[in-house]
């Protein structure tokens, strides 16, 4: 009992009539014109297909012929596949395999993506309806690889679920499972509610195939509640169709009816009409387990009156379900003449059926092998124009070689003819090669001249100092002999001592100015002036001169360690002292601004740092210690207090 009931169930799932749907439908088919008239057909004939094949048979034959009139290869392939989906229905699988074909040759000359899509989405379904679900799967995967390769997304969603669904009906579970999430996961990206209520059905399935019944409602009263949210009584009565199956299969009897009973008044006042009758039957088969007869008995009637004007396979199958329940009824209540005829009428629609089922196997067997004809045709065809294809590549091949052939002649021809050209662009590239070699020697000889003034300094320096400590060691030693005065040997020491420290100083700087030869001699007032006048707000006061050595660069070393006490440290003064000491020059920059947070501190001068929220990249002091240590001097954070913020900064002085 239970297995004819979940058949019902499934059979329910395909059956629509809805009076709305079919008037917009007919309204959008009158209106529209050209190529989106022969859409609006297919749509018509894909309506009527489980409702009269006759009626949907002619929209697709009429959407043929547009299409051919039009000349619109694209909408006659769709159009033929329509046709070819009709007989699908009605198991005519010589005029599927015809019309297959047609599209299929019309394909390869057309060679379009869409119409490829079109074409293998039929083939997975032709073999779905012929049980090869492994082998719908195949089309269906060539379908998924063109979809990605136009990131359809939708289409991407939509095969998903399909392939999901062969799988199902392969009962390998978890594959199904994986592609419907992805499906899902897609649907929910797009925001599209009707993917995402058919997938949430779907899973659902997987469930109750795997007996897990309370998950499987999980997934469906999802579905019912966003079915509901968007007005979609369609889904909104599969839902409840499966909440109830669910409810029956756990042995809550009370909630299986309800739910039935819900699904056939979404679909009675929907005037989903077919559907209306399946659930119908549903809540009969329960009442008659429940041994319920005479409700059982009104809910059969009820479903035959439903199921009136309809003559579909799906159709015709409820209805000889309802038949041979209604025979068991009047058994039981003793009727049995009433019970001879319901089960007559029972026996006759099933040997129609039989009879059918048994065209459709003998037929269903031809198809597969035809089928199998078509695709080894089809991959002879392949062959045959890669065959094609290779004799093409090989004329396109020689045309190409003839014509680099040619190309190679007129560059050759224009190569001589270009050599005196090229001959004086050579002798003006050595030209200018010299200038630049004399430019350069002139540059040496500049840093040579350079050089030979500091020796000169330095000889001059080391003249006058040394004469000068020599004269007075000399008298020192001349009154020491005489006087035997120690005070006067100290002094003479003292000068000694001086003069060694003089020439290890000129020792020294000629190293300094060997690897630094690139600095020049800047004076520390006009760097301190040039600053100041970019901050007149700012009192900035020097003390002392100095002249160091440097270059260009350091008047940035000034301006970023003075602007970041401006506007880091809001400082209203500026203090700078300049003091030599020896051979070096000490700058004391101090600010009376803010006290620099220890942990900040002691990372100020590092590449990338910053701080605060008016910290910027971090580069300004990190610059500062590299030109700095790139004159051979160093920069600190001396002291660092409030309102006695103090940087030093020492520098080689010049000579």
């Amino acid at each position: 009992m239970k297995q004819v009931l979940f058949f019902l169930f499934i059979i329910g799932s395909i059956l629509l009539d809805c009076d709305e749907k079919l008037i917009q439908l007919k309204e959008d088919m009158q209106a529209a014109d050209g190529t989106e008239k022969t859409e609006s057909l297919i749509k018509l004939a894909e309506y009527y297909r489980e409702i009269d094949i006759n009626i949907s048979l002619n929209y697709s034959s009429q959407a043929l012929d547009l299409a051919r009139k039009l000349g619109s290869q694209k909408d006659e392939i769709s159009a033929m596949l329509s046709l070819a989906d009709n007989y699908l229905e009605m198991g005519d699988y010589v005029k599927v395999i015809e019309h297959l074909e047609s599209a299929r040759k019309l394909a390869v000359l057309l060679n379009n993506p869409y119409s490829d899509i079109e074409l293998y989405k039929f083939y997975a379904k032709f073999q779905s309806s012929l049980g090869n679900h492994q082998k719908s799967n195949e089309y269906y995967f060539k379908v998924l690889d063109l979809a990605k390769e136009t990131d359809d997304r939708k289409l991407i969603a939509q095969v998903s679920q399909n392939i999901g669904v062969n799988y199902r009906y392969l009962k390998v579970y978890s594959e199904s499972m994986v592609y419907q999430e992805q499906a899902l996961q897609i649907y929910e990206e797009l925001d599209n509610y009707a993917g995402i209520s058919s997938t949430l059905i779907s899973i659902g399935k997987n469930w109750m195939n795997l007996n897990d019944h309370e998950r499987a409602m999980t997934f469906s009263f999802k579905a019912l509640e966003l079915s509901k949210e968007h007005n979609d009584y369609w889904t909104e009565s599969i839902a409840c169709n499966d909440i109830a199956w669910n409810y029956l299969q756990l042995g809550d009897i009370e909630q299986a009816i309800h739910y039935n009973k819900q699904a056939y008044e979404i679909r009675l006042n929907n005037e989903i009409t077919a559907m209306a009758g399946s659930s119908a039957i549903n809540i009969g088969k329960i009442y008659l387990e429940q041994k319920k007869f005479k409700t059982a008995e009104y809910y059969f009637e009820l479903a035959l009156e439903h199921l009136k004007g309809y003559s579909s396979q799906a159709v015709n199958k409820l209805r000889e379900d309802c038949y041979f329940n209604l025979s068991g009824v009047a058994e039981q209540r003793n009727e049995n003449e009433k019970a001879l005829q319901y089960y007559k009428k029972h026996i006759a629609i099933r040997d129609s059926l039989d009879r059918l089922n048994n065209y459709r196997k003998l037929t269903e067997l031809q198809t597969r092998y035809e089928v199998e004809k078509i695709e080894k045709e089809n991959e002879l065809l392949i062959e045959i124009q890669q065959l094609d294809l290779n004799r093409q590549k090989t004329i396109i091949y020689g045309f190409a070689i003839i014509f680099l052939l040619s190309i190679l002649l007129i560059f050759f021809i224009l190569n001589r003819y270009r050599l005196k050209h090229l001959q004086n662009e050579d002798l003006a590239r050595i030209n200018q090669k010299l200038n630049q070699e004399i430019d350069e020697r002139v540059k040496i000889e500049k840093i040579l001249n350079a050089h030979q003034e500091h020796v000169k300094l330095i000889n001059k320096i080391l003249r006058h100092d040394l004469a000068n400590d020599l004269s007075v060691m000399k008298s020192g030693v001349n009154v020491f002999l005489k006087t035997k005065d120690e005070k006067i040997l100290e002094e003479t020491h003292r000068r000694i001592d001086k003069s060694v420290q003089l020439i290890n100083r000129m020792r020294e700087f000629e190293k300094f100015m060997t690897a630094h030869s690139h600095l020049k001699v800047y004076q520390i007032s006009k760097i301190v002036e040039q600053i100041r006048r970019s901050y007149p707000a700012t009192g900035i006061t020097l003390r002392g001169e100095c002249e160091v050595m440097a270059d260009e660069t350091i008047d940035s070393v000034f301006e970023n360690i003075i602007s970041n006490a401006i506007v880091h440290g809001d400082c209203e003064k500026i203090e700078i002292d300049s003091t030599p000491e020896d051979e070096y020059c000490k700058i004391m920059i101090t600010n009376n601004g803010r006290k620099i947070p220890d942990n900040v501190g002691e990372h100020i001068f590092e590449e990338g740092f910053s701080s605060g929220k008016t910290g910027n990249t971090g580069l300004g002091l990190f610059i500062v210690r590299k030109a700095v240590e790139s004159y051979g001097g160093e920069v600190t954070l001396d002291n660092n207090q409030p309102g006695n913020v103090v940087f030093a900064i020492k520098l080689r002085r010049a000579i």
